[in-house]
């Protein structure tokens, strides 16, 4: 077998352990690489496309129309007049404004020069020399929701479509520099979708453009690990990042006792959902188990570097077999001296 097992029992038979333990090492990494891993996001994210630059006018969004009139005896400029700026106008809830002359106009979904194009080909049809100037400021419908997490949280109007999350980030002032391992979650259409935000500033193609009504939260890792028995630090620990591999995470605590670790026996225990329980191959055979790391070997070293430690993991670091003697040793010596 590619992995240890060291509580196999015969078909039909009951284990002798609520537990299975494993060795890591290179024959068994290939095995214990395909099983459920917990530290893989459960939330979904959205690939990244090319947008045009121009916005896409929303409802809720204001439209500012001046129109210039090049006629003597204009129909809406007094006087030696040539622009007449028109009262802002709100897109309805059904993407349609008013206009002078025109009427209600449906704008919403298209870009501020398609519709202001539009707006002029309907008036020149009235004010032959019409021209139109068309403004857009944005409302809750080209705008984005940053709830928390960075450094300036707030409602962020979307200035084009091709306006990126890593750009709004920078607006807002990046994330919290105290959250380890930041995470990005996304709440678009109902749905959540979730990724680190390391692996977003590493791999371009996840950086989307952001959306109308997006709401954006960054918030810390809530991955955590804990260190028991022989090792550097007895605490919980998170994870600074997305992979920690067991060699890491000694490293992290400090890592095994120099007077009292057995090199040996640095045990890793993880708890499996019932769900995640399969043949020993595809998955772990039971729900409790426990991987066993010897740093005294290369093959356990370079194992250790490529093991990776797990949301809720126990890092046990077990004593020498000498602890025990060496204790008594001590107990004699300080005996010793009191009776002398």
């Amino acid at each position: 077998m590619a992995a240890a097992n060291a509580n196999i029992a015969a078909e039909g038979e009951t284990p002798a352990y609520d537990f299975t333990v494993y060795e890591v090492n290179s024959a068994s990494l290939p095995v214990l690489r395909v099983w459920p891993d917990r530290n893989l996001s459960q939330l979904p994210w959205l690939p990244a496309s090319q947008q045009p630059a121009s916005l896409l006018i929303a409802p809720g969004d204001s439209i500012q129309l001046t129109i210039w009139d090049a006629e003597q005896n204009s129909l809406l400029a007094g006087t030696g007049q040539r622009a007449t700026p028109l009262q802002q106008a709100q897109v309805s809830a059904n993407g349609r404004i008013f206009v002078p002359y025109i009427g209600e106009l449906t704008v919403a979904g298209m870009a501020p020069d398609t519709a202001r194009a539009k707006i002029e080909e309907e008036l020149v049809r009235t004010i032959p020399s019409a021209q139109v100037q068309l403004v857009v400021q944005a409302g809750r419908g080209n705008s984005a929701n940053l709830a928390g997490g960075v450094g300036a949280a707030g409602i962020y109007q979307i200035p084009d479509r091709n306006f990126r999350l890593l750009d709004l980030l920078s607006l807002a002032g990046g994330a919290n520099p105290t959250y380890v391992n930041p995470q990005v979650r996304l709440t678009r259409g109902g749905v959540v979708y979730g990724i680190s935000l390391d692996r977003l500033l590493e791999e371009p193609g996840l950086d989307i453009a952001v959306q109308g009504g997006d709401r954006l939260l960054i918030v810390p890792d809530e991955r955590k690990f804990l260190a028991l028995g022989a090792t550097g630090a007895q605490s919980q620990f998170e994870f600074p990042t997305a992979e920690l591999s067991a060699l890491q995470a000694l490293a992290l605590i400090g890592g095994v006792s120099a007077t009292t670790a057995n090199p040996k026996g640095i045990l890793i225990l993880r708890e499996y959902d019932p769900a995640e329980v399969r043949d020993g191959v595809t998955g772990p055979p039971q729900e409790r188990v426990v991987f066993t790391i010897d740093l005294t070997t290369a093959d356990g070293l370079f194992s250790a570097g490529k093991f990776m430690v797990q949301d809720g993991d126990l890092i046990y670091g077990t004593e020498s077999a000498l602890v025990p003697a060496l204790t008594i040793v001590r107990l004699a010596s300080t005996l010793q001296s009191i009776t002398n």
